[in-house]
């Protein structure tokens, strides 16, 4: 996902009837690669998933974990959802809404790859229809960079603190406490 430069080419021809041809592309990783990196990166967005960022965070606040470590939890999932609710970069407005990171990539998911949501579809495919297309499509892969890039620390702190706790209760076994 992060090798691959993204970015959108858009091309405008007059016509020989006096009107314009648009033309605009997306480069940057293939369908293929991003159909399969959302089937996984789906289970930390869900919160009907135990790996989302949310149901996470429940088990960061109830682990027997040295505070510091679940602080830089919280501050990665606070950074994350910053994020998401910011404004799309290229400051996209589709009837007269500002569109978020955190709308995008929902459309395009639930309206775009699976169709699981009726409206969400309706959105995706008005969006698609319009000269914005690429530019959308290139703020949902870089969303997509963002929340890879946050998956990476959050595993990180995942592995300090499951070797935290397997150090507790090795001391609480040691001392006939488990």
């Amino acid at each position: 996902m992060l090798e691959h430069k993204t970015g959108v080419t858009m091309k405008i021809e007059k016509r020989h009837d006096g009107l314009f041809d648009l033309t605009q592309e997306r480069t940057g990783p293939l369908e293929e690669a991003i159909d399969a990196f959302v089937l996984t990166m789906r289970f930390f967005i869900q919160d009907n998933e135990p790996t989302s960022f949310r149901q996470l965070a429940q088990h960061y606040d109830c682990a027997s974990i040295e505070g510091s470590l679940k602080k830089k939890f919280h501050l990665a999932r606070t950074n994350i959802n910053r994020y998401l609710d910011s404004n799309s970069a290229l400051a996209i407005s589709v009837n007269d809404e500002l569109l978020k990171h955190r709308k995008i990539i929902e459309t395009v998911i639930y309206g775009g790859l699976s169709h699981a949501n009726p409206n969400k579809k309706r959105a995706y495919d008005s969006w698609m229809a319009t000269p914005l297309k690429a530019m959308i499509e290139n703020d949902f892969v870089c969303s997509l960079a963002v929340l890879y890039k946050a998956i990476l620390v959050i595993k990180d702190l995942n592995v300090v603190a499951i070797d935290k706790l397997r150090e507790f209760l090795e001391t609480a076994k040691d001392n006939g406490i488990a």
